[in-house]
């Protein structure tokens, strides 16, 4: 149960370490890559790889959210170039694999669940694409417990890229916008 809290906190830590990084587009420098304490509690920061940095994609599955019905499920590895307007959420269940996420334009809207959110992956990897406008939000009441963040995971997540990300969130403590 400890293991747990600890996850958890440190989840909640990350959470708001990465909105304020999509804000400004923080980059990790490699001095960065040892734990870090703030108040007491020691922060894993993860060192960025080859794969963090990558901003183009290579072989791509594109997805126009407006086709998808109220939810995107992903399950395999892959580089996913996004685009269009989800009413609903985007859910990621791809077990220790590697999901690489272009948003190309996106508009995410979910009522009752994170915009995004990663049940399980090795590592995801979000990028914003240049020259374009992207927007994240969630609702004031989710269905589940579960999760509580407009950008929700407990795995590895990376942002980055050059285009603009704005993320709405509006569940528990988090009801603010970040930019």
């Amino acid at each position: 149960m400890r293991f747990l809290k600890k996850n958890k906190a440190a989840a909640v830590i990350m959470a708001a370490i990465l909105s304020s990084c999509v804000i400004s587009g923080c980059t990790v420098s490699p001095e960065n890559t040892g734990a870090e304490s703030s108040g007491g509690t020691v922060i894993p920061v993860m060192e960025m790889t080859r794969e963090d940095k990558r901003t183009s994609s290579g072989s791509v599955n594109s997805i126009d959210l407006g086709q998808t019905g109220e939810e995107l499920l992903i399950t395999d590895a892959g580089d996913y170039r996004l685009s269009g307007e989800l009413h609903g959420s985007i859910r990621i269940r791809a077990e220790e694999q590697i999901v690489h996420l272009f948003l190309n334009g996106v508009n995410v809207t979910s009522v009752t669940a994170p915009a995004i959110n990663v049940e399980s992956a090795g590592k995801v990897i979000i990028t914003a694409e240049s020259g374009t406008e992207n927007t994240l939000t969630d609702g004031s009441k989710y269905i589940s417990d579960d999760c509580d963040a407009c950008i929700f995971s407990m795995s590895d997540i990376t942002i980055n890229g050059s285009g603009s990300l704005t993320v709405s969130g509006y569940y528990k403590d988090a009801r603010r916008v970040v930019k």
